[in-house]
């Protein structure tokens, strides 16, 4: 769903927030009633295209960030006990393995946060005798959260051509139908109550965004490898600009940009580069998809 689609559904729950509230008033218009179930089977089918095109089958963002970030935050905290222990022992080399901050986790891609939590609990695990400020219920709580952790953060992401299929693809037949209904609700509440009434400018007012749209250009740009997996360590750099990396979901969202043609490289460890030249249209969340293919 686009920017000026998103702006639409925003005036389309206003006008049944209006529908709600002067319900006594227009229960008196005659045909009113016939345009109403029209506009609320419109709304009701775009809300659940949209929710279509933004669903996953796996676990959400939120909850896979949050798990990700609840094993660097707790393995990061023993691992700093441990460093001042092996420290005040003597034992400056144990010290300097230990002595990891926690976005050595926190930011590294999926697997290798993974990989970093799991090395970081097991030189604990293995110096037990000297960290003894470590104890065998603290390794026990790492490797539930690592665990916790890596159990969602490869959970597989609805393909984007489905997305399309049950969202986008039946949004603009919908939205015909909720715009044609407003117009007919508009003209039988003026017929009724005049052009100049407190309802007439009600209704008028919660309409505001359908015409005008919200003008924002974004870009996101979803990346891929071979299988169609999300990319988590991928960068998105324009040609003379700025450089993104992918999010858990391969994903980068740029919030803001200029319309027009621009040029970016994505690329990622262990995959070809590929060179995407993209037109930017204004007022838009402008979607790209890359597949990047091994090397």
């Amino acid at each position: 769903m686009d920017n000026e689609q998103r702006a639409k559904l925003d005036s389309y729950n206003r006008i049944s927030d209006f529908n709600e509230t002067y319900a006594a008033d227009i229960a008196t218009i005659e045909g009113y009633d016939l345009e109403k179930t029209a506009f609320d089977g419109a709304v009701e089918i775009i809300n659940k295209a949209g929710q279509a095109q933004a669903a996953k089958t796996g676990a959400s963002k939120p909850a896979v960030s949050t798990e990700k970030a609840a094993m660097a935050e707790t393995v990061s905290k023993y691992s700093m006990r441990g460093m001042v222990k092996a420290r005040q022992t003597g034992n400056l080399t144990l010290a300097s393995e230990l002595d990891e901050p926690e976005s050595y986790i926190l930011f590294a891609p999926k697997t290798i946060a993974v990989q970093r939590a799991k090395e970081l609990r097991d030189l604990m695990n293995d110096n037990l005798v000297t960290l003894t400020t470590i104890t065998a219920a603290n390794i026990t709580e790492m490797t539930d959260a690592i665990n916790a952790y890596d159990k969602i953060k490869d959970e597989p992401i609805e393909s984007i051509q489905t997305k399309k299929v049950k969202g986008t693809d039946v949004l603009p037949p919908q939205f015909t139908i909720a715009d044609g209904a407003i117009t007919n609700m508009l003209a039988l509440t003026v017929s009724y109550f005049g052009k100049d009434s407190e309802i007439a400018r009600a209704f008028k007012k919660a309409m505001e965004n359908i015409n005008t749209g919200i003008r924002h250009t974004s870009i996101l740009f979803t990346i891929v490898d071979a299988a169609n997996a999300p990319v988590t360590d991928a960068t998105v750099a324009e040609v003379d600009g700025k450089s993104y990396a992918t999010d858990e979901d391969g994903e980068v969202l740029i919030d803001s940009h200029r319309n027009g043609t621009f040029h970016f490289e994505i690329s990622a460890p262990g995959k070809q580069t590929v060179k995407l030249s993209a037109k930017i249209k204004r007022g838009e969340e402008n979607d790209f998809t890359v597949k990047l293919m091994g090397v």
